[in-house]
């Protein structure tokens, strides 16, 4: 992601969006094509590497173009949540009536011609410029620019961490808790219907965002999450379901604030580099959460201590949001729309 987004406020944003579609696509269907188990892997890397491209220079671009920037990043959520919801299904669908090559190679040649779709139609622009006009230069690293990373990775390890735990957690813990006899297909059921009500936060977040000071809302949102977190630790059945979907709810809803506070303090012309690094910060706390969970429930035998962890992760978070600037322009000052 970070070597994507230097390279998108380089050289262009719809230059790496092409190579993004186009590369993506044909890794996928290298993966389809593919002879043996190395070169389902070497597809498979092709998939990632050009993968990597998309949210620094895809959000980069987003923000340069947008007149809303909240309505816009709540948006561009809900679609990455729908792709994520509709993969399987598709993917299902490939295998079951055609074979498991299908399912990389239809959506991978679907995804190319994105790409040559998007160079066709899409105009060129030129990288954009600092602001004032000035030469490009390295960003001044103040004192409050430093505080103000350090709150953001806050906001970002604590989000990332909470909402990849949960997901990892969510099957058994409704197995273990909700569901009597822990039927798959009712905990899958379940779980989706908890994303499903809890994705729609993030229009409502996208929203608020261009109403409310960031701050705000991202304050009230974490003092929220807290508490839903120690209740979810021994609760069962329907309340453990509420609270986590409110958790959910809380970390998808909130991200168009984090993303806006990091449009709204990077230089233009090094936006997209920007991203890169809060998408590098997202991803390794995510990892992180993997063995996270394993060691305490292999520990304990149980999620209590978990969720205990994940509350007490979530109030840091709230302590740390108090020393986030306050910048009323944020909810005053709106990009034009590009011409």
């Amino acid at each position: 992601s970070l070597p994507a987004g230097w390279l998108g406020d380089r050289f262009g944003a719809r230059t790496m969006l092409v190579l993004y579609f186009v590369g993506t696509g044909t890794g996928a269907a290298l993966v389809g094509l593919a002879p043996s188990p190395f070169w389902i892997s070497a597809g498979l890397g092709v998939m990632g590497l050009f993968a990597s491209i998309y949210h620094p220079v895809g959000f980069g671009w987003l923000i340069r173009h947008a007149t809303k920037r909240g309505r816009a990043l709540g948006y561009n959520a809900v679609a990455g949540s729908l792709g994520m919801a509709s993969a399987p299904l598709i993917a299902g669908w490939l295998t079951h009536y055609v074979d498991w090559r299908a399912a990389f190679f239809v959506p991978g040649l679907a995804i190319a011609a994105v790409g040559v779709v998007l160079w066709l139609i899409v105009p060129e622009e030129a990288p954009e410029a600092p602001r004032g006009g000035a030469a490009r230069a390295r960003p001044e690293l103040s004192a409050d620019a430093i505080r103000l990373f350090l709150v953001v990775c806050c906001f970002l390890i604590g989000a990332s961490t909470i909402y990849n735990a949960l997901t990892i957690a969510m099957p058994k813990l409704f197995a273990e808790r909700v569901v009597e006899g822990g039927n798959v297909k009712d905990v899958a059921n379940l779980v989706l219907v908890v994303y499903l009500v809890s994705g729609a936060a993030q229009l409502l977040g996208g929203h608020l965002v261009d109403k409310l000071p960031h701050k705000v809302v991202l304050l009230a949102g974490y003092a929220m999450m807290a508490p839903a977190l120690y209740v979810a630790a021994d609760s069962g059945a329907a309340t453990l379901v509420v609270a986590l979907a409110v958790v959910l709810a809380i970390i998808l809803g909130t991200q168009p604030a984090v993303d806006a506070i990091v449009a709204h303090h990077a230089p233009p012309e090094w936006r997209s580099t920007a991203y890169g690094i809060r998408f590098v910060i997202s991803l390794s706390a995510s990892s992180a959460s993997v063995p996270l969970v394993g060691e305490v429930y292999d520990l304990t035998g149980s999620f209590t201590w978990i969720f205990v962890f994940l509350s007490g992760l979530a109030a840091f978070v709230l302590v740390a949001g108090l020393f986030l600037p306050r910048a009323a322009a944020e909810t005053r000052a709106r990009p034009q729309a590009a011409e």
